[in-house]
């Protein structure tokens, strides 16, 4: 990275030297990873003064919340500590997985006493959650900070009770979230929500229906920007007869597509 433009106003200046480049970066990051809803925390009960968790008809069965909530053992550490990749780049402790692997037997209680403590309340240490934002190029103009992506390099002893508590949550996904929602959960594929589409698309020109799908995609920019593709269906007169002496038509596709910006940049 040799130069960055100011990430939301252009009439600053181009930035080469690397505390300018850092000073546009974080601005970037800054507002992209930024809660729009400053007056909540991490401590935030998100139930109070809203109804939309007593409308909610998708529930955890009692066994699941029991396991969701029960002691993290050692075992269950060592198990999600052996799946963790190995040569892999530390967060800013400077300690690999390498390290609570060989040093099991003298951290390993300690690690899972600090676990459970979490789970009834009590907060790891802050420099345990502590992550460096590396950044790495993907593609276009190498002086916007919106072609590089971010990569957190996160601590091991905070990854691995992310990583614990995921495991546990994915077990009971496919309960709580509607089979319409085909991405991001175990046993199902975004793919089914492809041929959905086209089988609808299908049945409009099977049926010479005038019909209008919309399909929207986050994409880039953290999901600041929504994508829509609107598919239409629409007879045409093609200026003859049908066997039943009626005008024949024909169906035309139109493919037509837009974009939202659902947020600007804070302040």
């Amino acid at each position: 990275m040799k130069e960055l433009t100011h990430p939301f106003c252009n009439s600053e200046p181009v930035a080469s030297r690397p505390l300018d480049l850092c000073k546009y970066a974080a601005f970037y990051y800054q507002d992209i990873l930024t809660s729009r809803r400053p007056e909540e925390g991490a401590d935030t009960n998100l139930a109070t003064n809203s109804s939309h968790w007593q409308n909610l008809k998708a529930r955890l069965p009692q066994h699941g919340r029991l396991d969701l909530d029960k002691p993290i053992t050692e075992e269950e550490v060592r198990t999600t500590l052996s799946t963790m990749a190995k040569g892999k780049v530390p967060g800013d402790d400077g300690l690999p997985v390498e390290f609570y692997s060989i040093f099991w037997q003298s951290i390993g209680k300690d690690l899972v006493r600090i676990y459970n403590e979490v789970l009834i309340g009590g907060k790891l240490p802050k420099n345990a959650c502590n992550g460096i934002i590396s950044v790495l190029y993907k593609k276009g103009d190498k002086s916007e900070i919106r072609n590089w992506r971010p990569i957190s390099l996160l601590n091991v002893a905070y990854k691995i009770l992310a990583k614990i508590l995921a495991r546990r949550v994915a077990q009971y996904l496919s309960d709580v979230i509607l089979d319409d929602q085909a991405a991001f959960v175990k046993g199902r594929s975004i793919f089914i929500n492809i041929i959905t589409a086209i089988e609808a698309m299908e049945m409009v020109q099977e049926d010479n229906l005038d019909y209008a799908i919309l399909l929207g995609q986050s994409i880039g920019d953290k999901h600041r920007t929504v994508g829509f593709i609107m598919v239409r269906a629409e007879d045409q007169a093609v200026g003859k007869q049908d066997e039943n002496g009626g005008e024949e038509k024909s169906v035309e596709v139109h493919l037509e597509t837009f974009w939202i910006r659902v947020r600007g940049p804070s302040g």
